[in-house]
């Protein structure tokens, strides 16, 4: 049995661990630097095989999101944890819901760090499903892979 291609993007502010996340599931090195406009990896396992589309997060991207998003199965929007971060993820989840078609999730990253909102705080400001990452530790991948499947296979 042919297991079909399902599109992931990542949204986000910069700066907060989406290409980290992306790496850790290609299994490479974390980049270096911010993404400039999207790049495009790939994840495949026996029981799934996605492009992710790791979309830059720095405002003059950010109007390019709806044409990179369409046709994405998942959204995952991650978030650094930190208050501020979280306020303005909070802004782009208001403009997420109008996605048809896509489940939309969010990310706390960087769990590790000091001061940082747990992913129950990020859950109850944002309004989506939220899951705890620290995606530097590249022993979380199981866990991101889980997170993936969970929803995108229920």
């Amino acid at each position: 049995m042919q297991i079909p291609t399902v599109k992931i993007s990542l949204v986000g502010s910069g700066r907060v661990g989406k290409s980290t996340i992306r790496s850790m599931l290609e299994g490479t090195p974390a980049p270096n630097g911010a993404t400039i406009g999207v790049d495009v990896g790939k994840f495949v396992d026996e029981d799934l095989k996605a492009a992710i589309f790791d979309l830059g997060g720095q405002a003059r991207f950010q109007m390019m999101w709806d044409q990179f998003m369409r046709g994405s199965k998942l959204v995952m929007l991650v978030t650094d944890s930190s208050r501020e971060d979280v306020d303005r993820a909070k802004r782009i989840a208001d403009n997420l819901q109008r996605m048809k078609g896509a489940k939309i999730i969010a990310i706390a990253n960087k769990q590790d760090e000091a001061n940082k909102l747990n992913a129950m705080q990020v859950e109850k400001i944002l309004g989506l499903k939220t899951y705890p990452m620290v995606a530097t530790e590249a022993i979380r991948r199981n866990a991101m892979v889980s997170i993936i499947k969970e929803n995108l296979l229920d």
